[in-house]
């Protein structure tokens, strides 16, 4: 079972030496060993984030493989969306605590596999805080 819903803020942070700290590093530990679950939207949200950097010479080509690379070997199982679910429960839980629709999915899936939600987004963190959805990392 999985032990952490997992964004794409708190999954890159333990992969940027800038942003690394000795919580993102357990994290990562954590992942590795129990592994983690992420909405489909993650894998755009990850790849995106690497495209910007490597565009804006944050890093390089070779490295966003690099990074690419290990995130496949890590233990994520992916959640299919639920477009009828997106529309509805989705759509309310973004309304009621401000987020994104892309953030409420996140607290979605953490409310309904009862796991703590992994995110380096103060407002997500606070939105899954005021639900009961405990968070990992954050402020």
């Amino acid at each position: 079972m999985a032990a952490v819903v997992l964004d794409a803020s708190a999954a890159l942070a333990w992969l940027s030496a800038d942003a690394q700290t000795p919580a993102s590093r357990e994290l990562a530990l954590e992942v590795a060993r129990h592994g983690a679950v992420v909405p489909e939207i993650w894998h755009a949200e990850v790849t995106q984030i690497l495209l910007l950097a490597e565009r804006r010479g944050r890093t390089t080509k070779g490295r966003v493989a690099e990074i690419v690379a290990l995130l496949d070997e890590l233990p994520i199982e992916t959640e299919a969306g639920v477009p009828q679910r997106m529309r509805h429960e989705v759509l309310d839980l973004a309304r009621d605590r401000g987020l994104s629709t892309c953030d409420a999915l996140y607290l979605d899936l953490a409310q309904r596999r009862g796991l703590p939600l992994a995110t380096l987004d103060p407002a997500l963190g606070r939105a899954a805080r005021a639900v009961g959805v405990p968070v990992a990392l954050g402020d």
